[in-house]
């Protein structure tokens, strides 16, 4: 979140006339006083102005207030901002800390400073917020939970990454257990989930920063985040089930799995699909590419280029050779997709929007 900015002002005052003075007088001697009686819009004189919200990052968990605010006072300048009424309750397993402050800008680069936390918010107060603020208190974390059987504490959630596309949950728990040290710390309850085309793994254990480390030590891997376990939370998972990923829809032409998605780079400017066919045809067979369905369509002032294959990696691998193209993404196809993207056409770029560089 930037800073505010106040926008450039001109004085214009020196064309004013008698009657824009008059209104000026009017409003200094009238409408300022009226303004200050308002007081439930400001915190009273001396008061903090803003409220600034942040919480722990990373692997720092603090249970309790002081641990939260020591993070920050080991940051604070003698004569930096004076921040004040600091206040702490948990959120979504968190400890989630809010102070008073009248240099909001100053407090929030402390806070972006310091490794551990995460600015959140700043909130500008007004005299019934401020009193409300005050009147709260701080709160600990409650007692961590912990799972009747293997004393989990934590959540942790990963997926797979680059071309490691498992189908299945074994493959993608295989792909964990390689890595995982027998010295290391506690896991069970593993469960999987298809989200967005990726089969998502999920995992309790009872050592969150070893786990989280190992993850990102994978290179087929991806670290999702972790969450704090309750009582609630717990029974809800410990339902659910392991689920592969659904078969992959093939389309009744070509049998068609993916679409890929690629542009131009490197000085190449294509304006019409001929453009792109031209340059990859050729290469379709070198590669043992089986792709169909092309398409063009013109975004942000680029030609874009679309094609359906059964054999991604392959495409992938084409594009990658080719220096004047960027590949973009692969998506598999679903029914619905597929009967969307047929009824597209191959289109060329405006003559008016044809630019003179390269992607």
């Amino acid at each position: 979140m930037g800073g505010y900015r106040m926008k450039k002002q001109h004085n214009h005052f020196y064309k004013a006339g008698p009657f824009a003075w008059g209104a000026l007088l009017f409003f200094a001697v009238c409408i300022l006083p009226m303004a200050d009686a308002d007081d439930s819009k400001a915190t009273p004189k001396g008061e903090c102005t803003h409220l600034i919200v942040f919480q722990p990052r990373g692997d720092f968990h603090p249970e309790e207030p002081e641990q939260l605010l020591d993070v920050l006072h080991k940051k604070l300048a003698p004569d930096g901002p004076a921040p004040g009424c600091f206040r702490a309750r948990p959120v979504n397993g968190k400890l989630v800390g809010s102070i008073c402050t009248n240099n909001p800008a100053d407090l929030k680069r402390v806070i972006q400073s310091i490794p551990d936390l995460e600015f959140v918010r700043v909130e500008r107060l007004t005299k019934k917020a401020f009193e409300s603020h005050k009147n709260t208190s701080s709160e600990s974390l409650p007692p961590p939970f912990v799972t009747p059987e293997g004393s989990y504490t934590h959540l942790v959630v990963f997926r797979p990454k680059g071309n490691f596309q498992p189908q299945h949950p074994e493959q993608l728990l295989n792909a964990l257990n390689a890595k995982l040290s027998p010295e290391g710390g506690a896991t069970g309850y593993f469960r999987t989930k298809p989200i967005n085309g990726k089969l998502v793994g999920a995992l309790c254990t009872d050592d969150l920063t070893g786990l989280k480390k190992t993850i990102q030590s994978i290179p087929e891997l991806e670290f999702v985040r972790a969450d704090r376990l309750t009582k609630k939370s717990f029974e809800s998972y410990e339902k659910s089930r392991q689920e592969s990923l659904p078969p992959p829809y093939a389309t009744p032409t070509g049998g068609y799995t993916h679409a890929i998605v690629y542009g131009a780079k490197n000085g190449f400017v294509p304006t019409k699909p001929a453009d792109y066919l031209n340059l990859v045809s050729p290469k379709l067979a070198v590669f043992g590419v089986h792709a169909g369905y092309f398409r063009s369509r013109p975004e942000n002032g680029r030609l874009i280029a679309y094609n359906l294959t059964s054999t991604p990696d392959a495409y992938e691998m084409l594009i990658h050779s080719t220096p004047q193209l960027r590949y973009l993404y692969t998506i598999p196809l679903t029914k619905e997709m597929f009967e969307v993207y047929e009824k597209t056409s191959q289109l060329s770029l405006p003559h008016q929007r044809q630019n003179s560089v390269g992607w």
